[in-house]
């Protein structure tokens, strides 16, 4: 009796007609991958711009302008000089005391002509035509017209920054810089450090838990809203 798996058999067409799909979904997992790599990109920037795994020294251009150290989610202000991932000086939390810290607030929502700036929840509401904000959580907030906003402020909302993302290499959680992912892209050439345009709703930090609730009684309200966490 012949055998069906032998070259010219049954069974033997059989596996030559499935061979193409023995690796199908491997193949279907890898292009998934490849595909989803940008958003594994951004989740990647939002990583270093939060100094997970390392240090990030992010520097805030505005009326203001100020440098932060970022470890794990901690924005702190270097008292010295920088100099690379190290400040050479005291580093004290960063903490908001005073109307212009609020610039650096990671909750910000903006209602027509009137912007709400804070370090915390925040409720937002309008009713025919007025603007009120209330803190949720007692974190301070600041309710300003936009023209108030920009001199104290400046004129960008979000702020453009520049961070500079330095891995721990006995951190487990560290990015690797060069990066596998060819979305993760680094302004420099230095070995072990990526350096990134990003602005002031990126990563996290100290300056704000985020989050807010909306209402409006009226409608028809122009509403834009970043909350970093």
């Amino acid at each position: 009796m012949a055998n069906p798996f032998e070259k010219g058999g049954i069974g033997f067409n059989i596996q030559q007609q499935l061979a193409p799909l023995q690796n199908l979904g491997a193949t279907i997992h890898n292009q998934v991958q490849q595909n989803l790599m940008p958003v594994f990109a951004l989740s990647i920037r939002n990583q270093m711009a939060n100094g997970v795994g390392g240090t990030t020294v992010a520097t805030y251009y505005g009326n203001i302008p100020r440098v932060f150290f970022i470890q794990n989610g901690l924005r702190r202000i270097c008292n010295g000089r920088v100099e690379g991932p190290r400040c050479l000086g005291s580093l004290e939390p960063f903490e908001i005391t005073t109307r212009e810290d609020l610039c650096f607030a990671k909750t910000h929502a903006q209602v027509n002509n009137r912007i709400c700036l804070s370090a915390g929840q925040i409720n937002v509401q309008a009713t025919n035509g007025q603007v009120t904000c209330e803190s949720v959580d007692g974190m301070p907030t600041l309710l300003l017209t936009m023209m108030q906003y920009r001199n104290m402020c400046g004129n960008r909302l979000p702020w453009e920054v520049i961070y500079r993302y330095y891995p721990n290499p006995s951190d487990p959680r560290a990015i690797a810089i060069p990066n596998s992912n060819p979305h993760v892209r680094c302004l420099n050439n230095e070995p072990g450090v990526c350096e990134f345009e990003g602005d002031s709703t990126m990563g996290g930090g100290g300056g704000g838990a985020g989050g807010m609730f909306v209402s409006s009684n009226n409608g028809g309200f122009h509403f834009n809203s970043f909350s970093g966490r």
